[in-house]
């Protein structure tokens, strides 16, 4: 009876490890969400480096700053890239950008000042 007990425990703290290890996305796995040609892959690859604080793929951010496409998938409905990057770039910096940013203002202007931002953090 002692050893089911200890067979059933072993199974759970399984469970539990694959469970947690099974949301993490790799660096690979980054860069190729943020190099898909879909825009929804790209969000959520953007968003992905902005959750694990990846201070290695800030140059992802800055490749494409003029990238406009909006998603229509499901999770993301309505989001663009440029809007997943302010918000990735956001959490990881812990600043908010100086320019309000709404439907008119341009976004590449946003990214530029992060990217000030960063380099100024690096040095």
């Amino acid at each position: 009876m002692k050893k089911s007990k200890g067979n059933v425990f072993s199974i759970i703290i399984l469970i539990i490890v694959f469970s947690c290890n099974s949301n993490r996305i790799g660096k690979e796995k980054i860069i190729e969400l943020t190099h898909s040609e879909k825009p929804c892959n790209r969000v959520e690859g953007f968003l992905a480096i902005g959750n694990f604080n990846d201070t290695s793929l800030y140059y992802l951010f800055f490749e494409d700053m003029r990238d406009m496409n909006i998603t229509h998938c499901t999770k993301y409905y309505g989001k663009s890239v440029l809007w997943a990057k302010i918000e990735s770039l956001k959490r990881i910096t812990k600043i908010a950008p100086k320019i309000e940013y709404d439907i008119m203002t341009p976004i590449p202007k946003i990214l530029e000042e992060y990217k000030n931002i960063i380099e100024s953090l690096n040095q």
